[in-house]
């Protein structure tokens, strides 16, 4: 599982985001730069949400976000990436994604 899919999952879970971070960082052992990347972005994302949400909805004609639960998820993490992690490129953005 990547970085982004955990951040996501994170995201999208039951779960606080440091408990389902947790769970794959025990099942899983990832390199600890992925394990902060994952953080950062969920918990960047959970941060910045309202912030994230007001900026896609200038991207919209209507200016309303009318998304299901993970698609608003995935939009604010590329959002959340694109914005404020200035080291990550935009393709990696995009396809990382697509992907999920």
């Amino acid at each position: 599982m990547t970085p982004r899919e955990a951040a996501f999952k994170a995201l999208t879970s039951h779960q606080f985001a440091s408990e389902a971070l947790g769970d794959w960082q025990r099942r899983s052992n990832p390199d600890p730069r992925d394990f902060r990347l994952a953080q950062e972005i969920a918990y960047g994302t959970t941060r910045m949400a309202r912030a994230l949400d007001a900026a896609a909805k200038q991207l919209t004609p209507t200016g309303k976000l009318q998304l299901k639960r993970k698609e608003k998820a995935l939009l604010r993490t590329a959002l959340y990436q694109a914005l404020y992690m200035e080291r990550i490129p935009l393709y990696a953005i995009a396809e990382e994604s697509v992907a999920l």
